[in-house]
């Protein structure tokens, strides 16, 4: 069973990876964002991503008013997971926000891996080892 951590070493750097070239897209994201349409920017809470606190400084919660049409957003993550992005036309912010999205789902079935893998090697590989 010596294997057992180098499987779990190499999904950490696979999923480290992964994160740093995420976080990447979506600066990338805000950035180009920032450049072409600075009132959007501004409309919801001028996100400024962290590599550490990226979470938090893009989905904080902000109440809208009623009569605000539903196209209008005032939280980054809402405009990201609607696609939103799409109506500007802009290919450079698709193609990251795209990117961040993939990279998002490939996180969470790497994540998914490391759960079966622990769960197989824990309770099922030492049964049938001879």
């Amino acid at each position: 069973m010596n294997y057992v951590p180098t499987v779990y070493v190499i999904l950490a750097m696979a999923f480290l990876a992964l994160s740093v070239a995420r976080y990447v897209s979506l600066r990338r994201v805000v950035t180009r964002l920032k450049q072409i349409n600075m009132s959007k920017w501004v409309e919801m809470g001028s996100p400024e991503p962290t590599f550490f606190s990226r979470f938090r400084d893009y989905t904080t919660w902000q109440p809208t008013n009623l009569r605000v049409p539903t196209t209008v957003h005032t939280e980054f993550s809402m405009w990201l997971g609607e696609r939103d992005y799409e109506r500007l036309n802009d290919v450079e912010i698709t193609v990251n926000a795209q990117r961040y999205r993939l990279i998002g789902n490939v996180q969470f079935v790497i994540s998914i891996v490391v759960v079966c893998a622990f769960l197989y090697f824990r309770f099922v590989a030492h049964r049938v080892a001879p």
